[in-house]
């Protein structure tokens, strides 16, 4: 009785097991490269926009659905979906990065500098 206890809670356990990878945008398996296209006051604010390069460094194709900005963008583009909040759903077809693919997405923000983006990966064990 004691073995079928342990059996089934080790059944339990790796059923419910649930791995979450993250990490900031620039960092492996990718390199993030924002490059300042434009900046501008219109006498209260400053924006600035940027376009992004996402390139995955890895060996192994890397799925990536959801990024998280540090700071609300007024807008996005290219590989990410609009949202309210700073999570922000990759575009379907974007989502599926194989190895040394890119990524392009660019967005507008009120402030003079780069916002930090940063990804989550859950893989189901």
């Amino acid at each position: 009785m004691n073995i079928k206890l342990i059996i089934i809670s080790t059944l339990v356990v790796l059923c419910a097991a649930h791995v979450t990878f993250g990490a900031n945008l620039d960092s492996f398996p990718f390199d993030l490269t924002q490059t300042k296209t434009a900046t501008w006051n219109d006498g209260e604010k400053t924006f600035s926009t940027f376009d992004c390069q996402l390139i995955n460094l890895s060996t192994q194709t890397v799925s990536l659905t959801e990024i998280t900005a540090s700071k609300a963008p007024v807008a996005v583009w290219g590989a990410l979906s609009y949202s309210a909040t700073t999570k922000f759903p990759v575009q379907s077809w974007a989502q599926s990065i194989s190895p040394n693919g890119t990524v392009n997405f660019g967005y507008l923000v009120d402030c003079a500098g780069a916002i930090s983006w940063s990804w989550c990966n859950h893989n189901d064990v």
